[in-house]
């Protein structure tokens, strides 16, 4: 319930003029090989993310866990969403 309330605040004030943008990965299942490296990017990625300016927030459980918020009844499948000021903080310059 904590994630819901959580993406309930990310999305605030639909009155609101600005927009931000919201990036999503889904991994499925999360012990399958192919889906190895998905998993073990997960915290350098995110540390990346957190570094960056643009970004906004993750989508994570009150603990601090963005791997434990559970989208899916299947607990294998891991959801990782994060929220960015733009498409261009989201996108690195090429």
């Amino acid at each position: 319930m904590a994630a819901i309330r959580q993406l309930a605040l990310m999305v605030g004030d639909r009155t609101a003029v600005r927009c931000q943008l919201a990036q999503v990965n889904v991994a499925i299942p999360v012990d399958c090989p192919t889906s190895a490296r998905f998993v073990a990017a997960l915290d350098p990625v995110s540390a990346s993310a957190d570094a960056a300016p643009g970004f906004v927030r993750p989508l994570q459980t009150d603990e601090g866990d963005a791997t434990d918020v559970r989208g899916f009844a299947d607990e294998r499948i891991i959801v990782n969403m994060s929220v960015w000021e733009s498409i261009e903080t989201l996108t690195p310059p090429r």
